[in-house]
């Protein structure tokens, strides 16, 4: 540490001495986390579990001090925790922008990471990957429509088998780089399987009469929340689910 600024020399500490006098701070820094953390979808008083979040994105200097990202990840997960490639100009940016309303600066948040689905290809052959929403898509604007993307085509299958997952890169149009996997869903394209509790146990299996028409709806809100309402078209038949931690839970 350089302290010749105030005519103190140069001071050297043991990083387990200096960790030890900033451990109280990140874990306040980590309670305060639970304050703000709420899904605007729930009770006022109901935060949203930390199995829920999709990810942290840490900017500013502290985001380089190895305590931090260390204790974050303990917390949240390894896969949760990304920190900004420019962490002191995210901050900066986003201080100037606070501070001076009137240039008509405007921030606009994007997506980091691909996110797509698992699916079937050439009668199943073999499995391919679709690019649901593209990274670097931009988001909608607080309060502003959510970003759609919609599918249709004919269920070759009696259940439909859902994989998604996020990824840093596509090479030769599939997932390369750091790939997470999110939620697998069920969705029951056969009329007989729509009062069951839980499709786990189903057998999926190709239909030999060409299957359903069938409607995927996705969207990313403005918090980057992902839905995706699947459809049984002419039927009315329809469920949504929310993508995020490994439950697929329909609502």
């Amino acid at each position: 540490m350089d302290l010749d600024a105030i005519d103190r020399g140069s001071v050297a500490l043991p990083i387990a001495q200096v960790a030890a006098a900033c451990a109280p701070i990140v874990e306040r820094t980590i309670e305060a986390l639970g304050s703000v953390m709420r899904d605007p979808r729930r009770d006022e008083r109901d935060t949203v579990e930390w199995s829920e979040l999709a990810g942290l994105y840490v900017v500013g200097g502290a985001s380089a001090f190895p305590v931090v990202p260390r204790r974050l990840r303990e917390q949240f997960g390894n896969h949760r925790v990304r920190r900004s490639p420019h962490p002191f100009a995210a901050t900066a940016i986003g201080l100037a922008t606070f501070l001076d309303e009137g240039k008509g600066y405007e921030l606009a948040d994007c997506l980091t990471r691909h996110f797509g689905v698992w699916r079937e290809a050439e009668a199943g052959r073999v499995v391919t990957f679709d690019p649901i929403f593209l990274k670097d898509t931009p988001l909608p604007r607080k309060g502003g429509a959510a970003i759609e993307v919609v599918r249709r085509y004919r269920s070759a299958h009696n259940v439909g088998h859902f994989r998604f997952v996020e990824c840093g890169a596509l090479s030769e149009a599939r997932p390369d780089g750091q790939i997470v996997p999110w939620d697998e869903i069920r969705f029951p394209f056969d009329s007989s399987l729509r009062e069951r509790a839980s499709l786990a146990d189903v057998w999926i299996e190709r239909v030999p009469d060409g299957g359903r028409e069938i409607e995927e709806r996705y969207t990313c809100s403005a918090n980057g929340l992902f839905e995706v309402t699947v459809c049984v078209l002419g039927e009315g038949f329809s469920r949504t689910y929310r993508i995020g931690r490994p439950s697929g839970a329909a609502r």
